[in-house]
């Protein structure tokens, strides 16, 4: 059952390799899954990585809510993600767009998650002709 997955395996680390999904949303804070405070229940650093140069890059990228600094600062952090290699990514959704000429008020935006695909519906029209 999935409630003693969560239970007995991922909050006990008592794993060899784990698959999870997970949406991080629109900031893309890492700082959940890649720092040593987070490896132990209930943080969701479940592959355990522990560098000191990751944390430091993590926690620099708290201290500011610039969305340029942060990122400035997490570029050598995914630089480092993607050279260690402590996950594997398996799957990361890529959104494509149809817009008929007809519709209106359709403004793309980048996409974390499905839903958001919709943010701004109620701006969408079509112009019709009156009925006579």
């Amino acid at each position: 059952p999935f409630a003693e997955l969560v239970d007995k395996v991922a909050r006990e680390r008592s794993f060899d390799m784990l698959l999870v999904g997970i949406t991080t949303g629109e900031d893309p804070d890492p700082y959940a899954f890649f720092h040593s405070s987070q490896s132990r229940d209930p943080g969701y650093n479940f592959s355990g990585y522990s560098t000191l140069p990751m944390d430091r890059g993590l926690e620099a990228a708290r201290r500011t809510s610039e969305q340029e600094k942060r990122r400035e600062i997490y570029g050598p952090v995914f630089q480092q993600i993607a050279a260690e290699v402590p996950v594997v990514f398996l799957y990361f959704a890529d959104y494509l767009y149809a817009q008929h000429r007809s519709v209106n008020g359709l403004k793309i935006a980048p996409v974390s998650e499905p839903t958001a695909r919709f943010w701004d519906i109620e701006d969408w029209y079509v112009k019709t002709q009156p009925r006579r």
